[in-house]
């Protein structure tokens, strides 16, 4: 998981960027300094601008809690949707997976959804289908096959 989190959800955020104003960058940091965390988070993630330099804690805190919260704002409707969406598979698959066939079908039904909505637009580059599977280590990988 540290790989995952380090290489690939950073390269996202990284990517994320790309649509985010000079000002709604400045917006988001705001943002992360202004959230109270519990105790037993560690590391806050620091300046959005500078999320090439995150550690692996920052981006997993990041994209487990508070991505959606503080990008929701900021992000075009069209990209926010994409990004709930892959998010929301994404912690079906990571959270909730105890080979469930029900789970397991739902979760099945919103890849299609995702996969089929993906080929339209350009959310495939940012967030692959197939990274959903494959960082979600208690899920198995054969969903994409």
């Amino acid at each position: 998981m540290h790989t995952v989190f380090l290489c690939r959800h950073s390269k996202k955020l990284i990517r994320l960027q790309t649509f985010i104003t000079r000002e709604n960058l400045l917006k988001i940091n705001l943002k992360l300094r202004s959230i109270s965390f519990i105790h037993d988070i560690l590391r806050r993630p620091r300046s959005f601008s500078n999320v090439e330099n995150w550690k692996v804690s920052e981006v997993r805190l990041f994209i487990l809690y508070i991505d959606l919260p503080v990008l929701a704002e900021i992000l075009p409707e069209e990209r926010i949707g994409d990004f709930a969406l892959y998010n929301v598979i994404r912690r079906l698959l990571h959270d909730y997976w105890d080979n469930d066939k029900k789970l397991g079908d739902s979760i099945c039904s919103l890849l299609k959804i995702y996969i089929k909505k993906s080929s339209k637009n350009d959310i495939f580059n940012m967030h692959p289908p197939k990274l959903l599977t494959s960082n979600s280590y208690s899920a198995p990988s054969f969903f994409l096959m």
